[in-house]
C-alpha cells in the first residue's frame, strides 16, 4: 500500500498550504489550528490555511502518510 502524501509549507506569518502530492480525488483531513481541531478537504491545488500556532495534519493518526514540511 502506498502511503498518501501531504505537503505543508508556511507561505507567510499565519498562513500555511496544504496539497496532496500522489492522490488524485479531494480528501476530508483533521487538521489542528490555533481555533482547534478542523475537517478540510484537501486535494493537489491544495488549500490555505490560517493559524497563529504550529499546524497539525491528521493530529489523531487516521490515514497511514508521509508528511513533508516545508
Amino acid at each position: 500500500t502506498e502511503k498518501l502524501e501531504i505537503h505543508s509549507r508556511q507561505t507567510g506569518n499565519e498562513k500555511y498550504i496544504v496539497r496532496l502530492l500522489n492522490y488524485d480525488m479531494p480528501l476530508p483531513v483533521d487538521i489542528l489550528t490555533d481555533k482547534g481541531l478542523q475537517r478540510m478537504t484537501i486535494d493537489k491545488r491544495g488549500i490555505e490555511v490560517a493559524s497563529k500556532t504550529p499546524i497539525q495534519i491528521d493530529p489523531k493518526g487516521y490515514y497511514l502518510k508521509k508528511m513533508i514540511l516545508e
